[in-house]
């Protein structure tokens, strides 16, 4: 039986286990297996990205899950990586979850800004630029993300491309919209170098907190 539920009125109600339980049952599991299993032929190490509903749900409220992976997974996932994690040469393959059953019905519980400025449309001539398209704006929920090349991605690397998309683009993706710097010049900010940087700074801050960050490897190392 999953959780129970209590009613408005105390009674506690036991419910059948569902595919939406058995989700999140093994993204547990997977996230406190060995790691030497993602060496194997079988698997790769991605990452989930939860989002709101999914955080009060776990009570976690970190939005990086290590989740194994099988190899031949990608096959499933969206096709074209998103700009920016091509841009910076760490192309990522992203799938959406289902939503689960306990918070699909409230629309913030879907909210995932993580995964919204993953997807920020970086194509210099395209009409949506700087802008996420429609469907990573609103009803997003948790995502699931692979690395193209099919090597592992940590929650570290997941969690510092989502932040280089945000907190060092955003403002210049503003500042272009406004026309106060050109496409061009946005577009030279967004290289392997410039990632390699970010993420190399990113982890001596994380360091300096304490938080387990010396040893966090660069997705630029083999």
């Amino acid at each position: 039986m999953r959780q129970p539920n209590i009613e408005q009125d105390g009674n506690i109600v036991y419910e059948d286990v569902t595919l939406a339980d058995l989700r999140h049952t093994v993204d547990w599991f997977s996230s406190y297996t060995n790691q030497s299993q993602y060496n194997t032929r079988t698997k790769v190490q991605g990452v989930k990205i939860t989002c709101e509903g999914d955080r009060k749900v776990s009570q976690n409220p970190m939005p990086w899950i290590a989740v194994a992976v099988p190899r031949d997974l990608p096959g499933f996932m969206q096709k074209t990586p998103p700009e920016i994690s091509r841009l910076v040469e760490l192309p990522v393959l992203v799938k959406k979850y289902p939503p689960d059953r306990v918070w699909k019905d409230h629309r913030q519980s879907y909210d995932n800004v993580q995964a919204t400025f993953l997807h920020v449309d970086a194509d210099p001539k395209s009409q949506g630029w700087g802008w996420a398209p429609p469907e990573w704006q609103s009803y997003v929920g948790s995502v699931l993300v692979v690395r193209q090349d099919n090597k592992d991605l940590t929650p570290q690397q997941a969690e510092v491309l989502c932040d280089f998309c945000y907190d060092s683009m955003q403002l210049k993706f503003e500042a272009s919209l406004e026309g106060r710097m050109t496409r061009d010049k946005v577009m030279g900010f967004m290289t392997k170098q410039r990632f390699a940087k970010f993420f190399k700074d990113y982890q001596m801050e994380q360091a300096s907190f304490g938080n387990h960050w010396g040893s966090a490897k660069s997705p630029f190392d083999d």
